[in-house]
């Protein structure tokens, strides 16, 4: 009985200890995901920032 008591607690303690270890990884994966999107919209609106400098002095060059 004692051992079964024992084998019953640990399986829960694992069971929890997995679902919050997924829960952390689920939460490392999302704020990764926010940085890296995070940075690819920075990166598109500096491209875009320089394409539209670049055909204003295009521009004025041709006035």
């Amino acid at each position: 009985m004692l051992v079964r008591h024992l084998v019953e607690c640990t399986a829960l303690r694992a069971e929890r200890a997995l679902a919050a270890f997924d829960a952390a990884i689920e939460e490392d994966l999302g704020a990764a995901g926010r940085i890296a999107l995070s940075r690819g919209t920075t990166a598109f609106d500096m491209a875009l920032h320089d394409l539209v400098t670049g055909a204003e002095a295009r521009l004025r060059q041709l006035n």
